[in-house]
């Protein structure tokens, strides 16, 4: 049997953990964070979703949105908005100040891809990018046709 060391979920979850840790460590020197980021760019399209539909874009749970929305906001990022058609849903907005941090943190994340660009000849990065899709899609629709949710 394989160590539970080299299972390649466990590797793949490892990386991931790594990865994200050291890009947050770096957008937190400009002020804000790798959750902040995710926000951000699912908002900075322009579109005005509500509450709900940003959980599901960023397959997180509407509850833990809430907090983290509750801080950026607070941050003067985003504004929460009512729906002028129905007054139950809640919009989220990505202020001027938001659009700005969007911009400097996305300047962080596309450096750091460089960076880890860098380590990979351009044959091993197709490969790998190629790999990872290939697991994700097998995931997600195995998860989708067993009516769990994805992401």
């Amino acid at each position: 049997m394989k160590p539970v060391q080299d299972f390649l979920g466990r590797r793949i979850a490892a990386t991931h953990r790594v990865v994200q840790a050291a890009l947050d460590a770096r957008m937190r020197t400009r002020g804000a964070d790798f959750t902040t980021w995710k926000v951000l760019v699912h908002l900075n399209d322009g579109d005005r979703p509500s509450q709900r539909e940003l959980a599901a874009r960023m397959s997180i749970d509407p509850a833990t949105l809430v907090r983290h929305l509750d801080r950026v906001e607070t941050d003067g990022l985003v504004v929460r908005e009512r729906d002028e058609r129905d007054r139950r849903v809640v919009r989220v907005v990505i202020t001027p100040a938001g659009r700005a941090m969007y911009e400097e943190l996305n300047r962080v994340a596309q450096q750091f891809d460089q960076e880890l660009r860098a380590l990979l000849r351009h044959d091993e990065y197709d490969r790998l990018l190629r790999t990872l899709r290939r697991i994700t899609d097998h995931l997600t629709t195995k998860e989708r046709s067993n009516g769990e949710r994805v992401g």
